[in-house]
C-alpha cells in the first residue's frame, strides 16, 4: 500500500528523503528503498528497457536542539550503513527572531533540504500522514487562518527548483506504525513529542484524542476538509485571476498597478480575494485580517499620495492606481542613483530590474541636444528653464504626475559646466530645458524596470 503512493514520482532523478530517525521518515526512507529495489530487479530479471529509476538519497538535518542531537546523528548513520542508502548530514543553526521555535526549525530544515534541489526533476517527500493533516486543519483554524491556511498541506507543490510530495497524506499513522513493525524498523522517539508545551503535541495528546472518543473519524473527516478547503480555495485563486485578467490591472509605467475605480465597484470579499491574490503573484506572504482591511481602507479612500508600509513592500495610491513597491527594489535604485553617472546620447544606458534610458534618433524642437552629459538625482534648488521660466524641479516633477515615492529617483540629466558646476540640460522623459533643445537633437526615453521576480533577488 506505503509503495502505491510513491509510483507517480518514479519519473524523477532524485528523492530527498527528509530523514530526522524517527517513525515516520524511517518507514518513508524504508518503502522509498523497497519500492526502488524492486523495480530494478523486476527490470534486471526481464532484461526490461525502461526510464532510469529515480536516485535515492537520505538527508538528516541536525537543528542541534536536543541535548542527544548526536545519538540522532550516530542513529541515522547506523541505518543508513546498514540499508545501503546514501545519506547526508547538515547541521543548522535554529534562529528564533520573533517566529517560534517551531517555524525557525522548520524553516531552517526546508533550507538545508534545498541545497539537494537542482532541478525541476528533483523531488523532496516527507513522511507527514493523515494524522498532522489534521492537526494542521486544527492548529489552523485556532489560529484563524483563512481557507487558504485551513486547506493546509498540499500533496505535492513547488520547492525552490523542483517539488516537494507527501505520498503519505493520506494515509492514517497506524498504518506506518503497522509497517514499521512488520518490517522491525529501527527508529527512535523524539522526546520532545511529549511536551505539551508544543502546540501541535497538545493538539496530538490532548484535544484530537478528546474529540476522537465522540466522533471517532475525526482524523479522515478533518483531512477530508482540508481537501474541500484547498479547492474552494483555488476555486477563489480563479476568480481573482479573472478579475484581476478582465480590466483591474493598471499602467505598468510606475510599477505593479490595481485600477482602483475598478476595485471600488466589487463586493467587499471580492475585493479582499483579488488582494490576496495579488500579493501573492509578487511573492508577498498573505496579509492578515486586519491588513487586508487597512488595504481596503486605502483603496476606498482614494486620497493620492497616501500609503500603507509594510515589512518588505509598500503600498501607494497614485493617479487611481494602487501601487505594489518593492523595497528591495527601492534600495537597488538609490543604489543605481548614488553616484553620478556619465552617459552620451548615441548610448543606451540599461541595468536589469533598474531601468534604461536613451534618445530616439530623430529631430525635432523638443530634441535634446546630442554630446555627453551626467545622469543623477534631483538637488535642492536645482531649476529647469523652460520657455523663458526658470522652475523648481520639486514643482516640474509634481506637474508631470511622477509618483511621490519617485521624485526622488528619477533620472535628472546634467550638464557638467567648465567650472565643475552642473546645470540641468533635462528631466527624464519630461522635459528639456531650453539651452538644450536643438532641432539635430531626439526624443528622450526613460523606462523603468519592474520584473518583480528579478526584483527579490536584488539584495546581493
Amino acid at each position: 500500500m506505503l509503495e502505491q503512493q510513491l509510483s507517480p514520482y518514479l519519473d524523477c532523478q532524485r528523492w530527498i528523503v527528509g530523514y530526522s530517525g524517527g517513525l515516520d521518515s524511517t518507514v518513508l526512507l524504508h518503502a522509498c528503498q523497497t519500492l526502488l529495489k524492486r523495480l530494478s530487479s523486476e527490470r534486471a530479471v526481464h532484461n526490461a528497457t525502461a526510464p532510469r529509476l529515480p536516485e535515492l538519497v537520505a538527508v538528516h538535518v541536525d537543528h542541534q536542539l536536543m541535548p542527544q542531537h548526536l545519538d540522532w546523528v550516530a542513529h541515522c548513520q547506523h541505518f543508513c550503513e546498514r540499508q545501503q542508502i546514501a545519506l547526508e548530514l547538515q547541521t543548522v543553526d535554529v534562529l528564533v527572531d520573533g517566529q517560534g521555535l517551531e517555524n525557525a526549525a522548520r524553516n531552517a530544515r526546508y533550507a538545508a533540504f534545498s541545497r539537494y534541489i537542482d532541478t525541476p526533476h528533483h523531488l523532496l517527500l516527507s513522511a507527514h500522514h493523515q494524522n498532522d493533516q489534521a492537526e494542521t486543519v486544527l492548529l489552523r483554524l485556532f489560529r484563524g487562518a483563512g481557507m487558504q491556511g485551513v486547506g493546509a498541506m498540499s500533496t505535492i507543490r513547488p520547492f525552490f527548483s523542483g517539488r516537494l510530495a507527501r505520498p503519505f497524506l493520506g494515509i492514517p499513522r497506524g498504518v506506518l506504525q503497522n509497517y514499521a513493525n512488520e518490517h522491525q524498523l529501527d527508529y527512535l522517539e523524539d522526546p520532545s513529542n511529549a511536551d505539551d508545551k508544543f502546540d501541535r503535541n497538545f493538539v496530538r495528546r490532548t484535544v484530537l484524542p478528546l474529540i476522537a472518543e465522540r466522533w471517532t473519524a475525526v482524523e479522515s473527516t478533518l483531512a477530508r476538509f482540508a481537501g474541500h478547503a484547498a479547492d474552494n480555495e483555488r476555486l477563489a485563486r480563479d476568480l481573482a485571476h479573472l478579475d484581476v485578467s478582465s480590466g483591474l490591472r493598471g499602467s505598468k509605467t510606475y510599477g505593479e498597478c490595481l485600477q482602483i475605480e475598478a476595485l471600488s465597484i466589487l463586493a467587499s470579499y471580492r475585493r479582499a480575494n483579488i488582494y490576496r491574490f495579488w500579493l501573492g503573484t509578487l511573492g508577498e506572504k498573505m496579509p492578515s485580517t486586519a491588513r487586508l482591511e487597512e488595504i481596503d481602507a486605502l483603496v476606498l479612500g482614494k486620497r493620492a499620495g497616501s500609503k500603507l508600509i509594510f515589512r518588505d513592500y509598500s503600498l501607494h495610491v497614485h493617479s487611481d492606481g494602487l501601487y505594489w513597491v518593492s523595497n528591495t527594489w527601492l534600495s537597488a535604485l538609490d543604489g543605481f542613483f548614488m553616484q553620478p553617472l556619465t552617459w552620451k546620447t548615441a548610448e543606451v544606458l540599461a541595468v536589469k530590474s533598474i531601468g534604461t534610458l536613451c534618445v530616439t534618433a530623430g529631430g525635432g524642437r523638443d530634441g535634446l541636444t546630442p554630446g555627453e552629459y551626467q545622469i543623477g538625482v534631483r538637488a535642492d534648488g536645482m531649476e529647469c528653464r523652460l520657455n523663458g521660466q526658470s522652475k523648481p524641479l520639486k514643482k516640474l516633477l509634481q506637474k508631470a504626475a511622477i509618483p511621490a515615492w519617485l521624485r526622488d529617483r528619477y533620472p535628472i540629466i546634467y550638464c557638467v559646466q567648465s567650472d565643475g558646476s552642473r546645470q540641468v540640460a533635462a528631466i527624464g522623459d519630461q522635459y528639456i530645458c531650453d539651452d538644450y533643445r536643438c532641432p539635430q537633437g531626439g526624443a528622450v526615453n526613460w523606462h523603468y524596470d519592474f520584473d518583480h521576480q528579478a526584483t527579490k533577488q536584488l539584495n546581493w
